[in-house]
């Protein structure tokens, strides 16, 4: 039962982040595909909020 659980659980975790990510304008969507862009807001809340350094894209 409890790997059933699991990818639950992580996809509900991933959909929560991506939400956020939208909310926060950290990412924004690319209308005719899947593909989702790092904001230059996303990168500075990133490196600054969790540490996270990514270099330019």
């Amino acid at each position: 039962m409890a790997d059933q659980a699991w990818p639950r659980s992580v996809h509900a975790l991933g959909a929560a982040l991506l939400h956020l990510a939208l909310e926060r304008a950290w990412v924004s969507r690319d209308l005719d595909s899947r593909t989702l862009t790092l904001t230059s807001r996303g990168r500075r809340d990133l490196r600054v909020r969790v540490g996270l350094d990514l270099p330019p894209s």
